[in-house]
């Protein structure tokens, strides 16, 4: 009886004893994985098998990549630390560099550089300052004199009535832009036509109201991200950049404008190392600005076709970038909710403005010339006031990321925000004054899919979105109801 208990208690102390050694394994192994996250190890290869053979490992095993044999030695320098208590040798010496690196490459990324440019660049940093100095004068004028006339009783009732007259907009027209989503749209500076970027790689001219197709621009392999007509589109040569665009296949095309042409001829710029996201006309005409997820904006000068400018900056893929109506100033936004304003004159960054917590989508400078708007991934709108230095307003404007921002002004004072979004949704907003806030005026509903883009006619009348859906649409003001 007494050995049976023995047995069974014998029995019992070993199980115990294996369950205990397991549990260490296995806590080991946590340990070992814990460790081996954290640990600096050598990239180059051949100092990977150079660090094996030391450990008396073999530099090589059947089948084994640079990728398996760099993890391999990972855990083998942690199975050494846990063993021996202590890491090997060659390891300290290799921390030791890595930190002095990492503190260098730190300072570097902290320290401000500026790139000297060549005779093209200075010239063209003349020319802007010849251009926005006096608008930028003319500007202040007007605003000095309107504030030492201006009735504010009367200002807040004629705002009132101004948003009060945007009525209803329905839809009249309904298109097809494209085979697969249609990306962005843009109406020409004589508000006759409408242009629509699709990712099939094709863009298409439409008229203004008909919406029927007036030509197309075939030409990129890759879908096309963004469409801009000239500001000067309609005086400039037919067979001048009237329109460009730009594409996830890495170039940019500036393209003619005949009607007499089924297809448009077009001129390639290349440049940038991946995708080009969005593009836009210098007020002046003579320049185009490029953003890219190379994590760079270019400046090209059309006469030339070639690039005068690449602007590093941004930590991450740059998306939006706009320049301001006097062209002294361009704003741009990146992935990580950063956006940087750039003054054109003499090469700075004059503002930077943190604040969204998600991507910048879309941007856009206020007609006010010191105000830029945000639309990003996180719904909200911000207004940045670059005289104060902060935002001074946050809309929280849709329920899904802010895809495109558009101002128009009427009169001083009576300003509209349209808006669009991945909510299938666009949205028309209305300013209670210089310093009042964005109230929404419409909502428009219609598009079976997220919306790209929206843009409006400058008398108002007609509003058109494009969309996943693959459509754009043109709405249409519709007169006040009167009992």
């Amino acid at each position: 009886m007494d050995n049976s208990n023995d047995d069974t208690l014998s029995t019992s102390t070993r199980q115990n004893a294996d369950a205990i050694r397991a549990h260490e394994r296995l806590m080991r192994m946590h340990e070992i994985q814990r460790k081996a996250k954290n640990l600096p190890i050598p990239t180059n290869d051949k100092e990977v098998k150079l660090r094996l053979r030391e450990m008396g490992q073999p530099i090589c095993l059947f089948g084994e990549d640079p990728g398996d044999r760099r993890e391999r030695l990972r855990n083998v320098i942690v199975k050494y630390y846990i063993e021996e208590g202590k890491a090997p040798v060659f390891f300290h010496k290799f921390v030791d560099e890595s930190q002095q690196d990492a503190g260098k490459d730190e300072n570097d990324e902290n320290e401000v550089f500026y790139t000297e440019g060549g005779t093209e660049l200075k010239d063209a940093r003349l020319l802007f300052a010849k251009y926005s100095l006096p608008r930028a004068q003319r500007r202040l004028a007007e605003a000095k004199k309107r504030r030492s006339e201006i009735d504010r009783l009367r200002e807040e009732q004629e705002i009132e009535e101004f948003l009060n007259s945007i009525h209803n907009y329905e839809v009249k027209e309904s298109q097809y832009g494209d085979d697969r989503n249609v990306s962005r749209g843009a109406i020409s500076p004589d508000q006759e036509l409408f242009a629509t970027s699709g990712w099939s790689g094709t863009c298409k001219i439409w008229g203004i109201p008909d919406c029927q197709v007036r030509t197309e621009l075939r030409g990129h392999t890759d879908r096309v991200n963004s469409i801009r007509f000239h500001p000067f589109t309609g005086d400039i040569p037919e067979d001048g950049p009237n329109v460009a665009t730009c594409s996830a296949d890495g170039s940019i095309r500036l393209w003619s404008l005949n009607p007499e042409y089924e297809f448009q001829k077009s001129i390639e710029l290349k440049g940038h190392d991946d995708v080009v996201n969005h593009i836009d006309f210098h007020p002046m005409g003579q320049h185009l600005a490029s953003s890219s997820a190379d994590k760079t904006w270019r400046l090209w000068d059309i006469t030339t076709k070639k690039d005068i400018l690449v602007q590093e900056g941004h930590a991450a893929e740059i998306y939006p970038l706009t320049f301001q109506r006097e062209g002294s100033l361009l704003a741009s936004g990146d992935f990580q909710g950063i956006g940087l304003v750039w003054d054109l004159r003499t090469g700075q960054n004059v503002l930077s403005f943190q604040g969204h917590v998600k991507r910048i989508i879309s941007m856009k400078f206020l007609p006010n010339g010191y105000q830029v708007a945000t639309g990003s991934d996180d719904n909200t709108v911000k207004i940045w006031d670059m005289r104060r230095k902060n935002c001074v307003q946050t809309v929280p404007a849709h329920t899904k990321l802010i895809s495109d921002i558009k101002f128009v002004e009427q009169k001083e004072g009576k300003l509209l925000m349209l808006t669009s979004s991945y909510d299938n949704k666009c949205k028309i907003w209305g300013c209670t004054g210089e310093t009042g806030d964005w109230v929404i005026l419409r909502t428009l509903n219609g598009h079976e899919n997220k919306v790209t883009s929206v843009n409006m006619t400058s008398d108002l009348k007609y509003v058109i979105s494009t969309s996943f859906d693959r459509t754009f649409k043109l709405w249409e003001q519709k007169p006040k109801y009167i009992q």
